[in-house]
């Protein structure tokens, strides 16, 4: 039985949510206020959770299988996307991300069986 794939795009939309989401709370505690429209963006921007919830299992399987030129893409998306206000934590939350895609890589390999 072959297992159903989530594309690399389904992974993109994916980086979005979590980037829209931390940049719209980010933008709205800039100046330490959070009014009532800026509560509503957040609620918005929080709904995209709802496809991150129903693609969960395949997203998983399609992380395990990302190759070096996705890894190298999802990388480079995630930085172009995300944007925060301090640039220092954007710099670790970017490094952060690349890390954990990097130990993905590890965790598969580790549990390959040997031939």
């Amino acid at each position: 039985m072959d297992k159903e794939k989530i594309g690399i795009d389904t992974l993109l939309k994916d980086a979005d949510i979590v980037c829209n989401f931390t940049n719209t709370i980010d933008k709205a505690v800039e100046d330490k206020h959070v009014d009532f429209f800026e509560w509503f963006k957040i609620i918005q921007a929080a709904t995209g959770f709802i496809g991150l919830v129903k693609t969960r299992k395949q997203a998983v399987i399609e992380w395990k299988d990302l190759d070096e030129q996705e890894k190298t893409q999802m990388k480079a998306h995630f930085a172009e996307k995300f944007d925060l206000n301090n640039d220092e934590a954007e710099e670790m939350a970017e490094a952060a991300f690349n890390t954990i895609v990097d130990i993905l890589t590890i965790v598969r390999l580790s549990a390959k069986k040997p031939a």
